[in-house]
């Protein structure tokens, strides 16, 4: 009896060995006719749970590129001549070989493995997890242009259903492996204050900072402050323009009447948007997202240090960007023991890290009886 398995690797051997498991299905007596599972349900809708006791041997859903036209184990027909899955088989056998065999066995191994943890991934969670897949490339390749991404799938034959049942493949494994090292995965002193540092800095002292940059290399002209008149023109002219260049000198003296103008009553986040040149912390009022020792240099953190609630603006300090007068927002001191419990559930819900995945295939494969690999 052919053993089935509802989620294969679906390239190079892999696909052989999904495509001859039709081929024996072909060659099987019709099984009785039970009723039509609901439409989200059926497997061409969404994967179906890899096999278990109860159920040794559930329905697979077609391959990819399967065509309806033709009887189950035929790909195709040349001139009236059926091409049938096993002479397919054999042709890309002959030619790659077992260049995918690992990556189909380490599946293998990954789906036992999750089965004795009693590990599973639904369908639906497969469906998301392919559906943002999916939306993310659209949304970075194409610009969320769908009939185009649709019309490069069909240049290289194949097609949005297609490519939704391969991804199906890869998505159902990179989600058990996740859920398999989440659930072995020891946290130790040293993964919690890495965490801990992660959250609230180093030595659990965190700072909330606002700073303006003054630049040696400002940049262009920004498309608000074109010449009026029409918009496209000013936009060509704000494009054609020289980067502007500021000399050392220059953009020190220029920080310097800055800070100046700070100490005499000008507010930072006024300062912030005339003067700063960093376009990022601009938009947000000079403020830096996550600030950590080493971000813009040692001269920089160790100002950072001086400051204090009573005296919260530093003076000029030089960086490999330029010349920053730094804010101090807000200063806090956490202790570990104080959030322990807390960050050691962080440290072990984290993702998993391409060193762990790595990890987890190997110490699968050691454990594993393999032959002829």
């Amino acid at each position: 009896m052919t053993r089935r398995c509802a989620f294969l690797p679906l390239g190079g051997i892999a696909a052989l060995l999904v495509l001859g498991s039709f081929a024996a299905r072909a060659e099987e007596p019709p099984a009785k006719e039970e009723p039509s599972p609901p439409a989200a349900e059926k497997a061409s809708d969404a994967p179906a749970a890899p096999s278990t006791a109860e159920n040794p041997t559930p329905t697979p859903a077609p391959p990819p590129g399967a065509d309806p036209r033709f009887p189950p184990g035929v790909v195709g027909r040349v001139n009236g001549r059926d091409i049938t899955v096993d002479e397919y088989a054999a042709y890309l056998l002959a030619s790659i070989g077992k260049s995918r065999l690992d990556e189909y066995v380490d599946r293998l191994l990954l789906d036992a493995e999750a089965k004795s943890l009693g590990m599973t991934v639904t369908p639906e969670e497969v469906e998301a997890s392919v559906d943002e897949r999916l939306d993310r490339t659209i949304k970075g390749l194409y610009k969320g242009n769908k009939e185009a991404y649709a019309a490069n799938l069909e240049r290289r034959r194949s097609s949005v259903e297609e490519e939704k049942a391969r991804l199906r493949q890869e998505r159902y494994y990179d989600l058990l492996r996740e859920k398999v090292i989440l659930k072995t995965r020891e946290v130790g002193e040293e993964d919690i204050r890495r965490e801990f540092e992660r959250v609230h800095g180093d030595g659990g002292l965190r700072y909330t900072l606002r700073h303006i940059l003054v630049s040696t290399r400002p940049g262009p002209s920004r498309p608000e402050e074109a010449p009026a008149g029409d918009a496209a023109a000013g936009a060509d002219a704000v494009k054609a323009a020289p980067e502007p260049v500021r000399t050392k000198a220059e953009a020190r003296e220029r920080a310097e009447k800055v800070l100046a103008e700070i100490r005499g009553g000008l507010d930072f986040v006024q300062a912030v948007k005339q003067y700063s040149d960093d376009p990022f912390t601009k938009k947000n009022d000079g403020r830096i997202p996550t600030y950590r020792k080493g971000t813009y240099g040692n001269d920089f953190h160790a100002a950072v240090e001086t400051l204090t609630p009573e005296s919260p603006v530093s003076g000029v300090v030089e960086s490999q960007r330029g010349y920053h007068i730094i804010q101090l927002v807000e200063k806090i001191q956490t202790k570990l023991e104080d959030v322990r419990a807390e960050i050691e559930q962080m440290a072990k819900s984290q993702p998993p890290t391409p060193r762990e995945r790595l990890e987890l295939t190997s110490r699968l494969r050691q454990k594993a009886k393999l032959e002829g690999l």
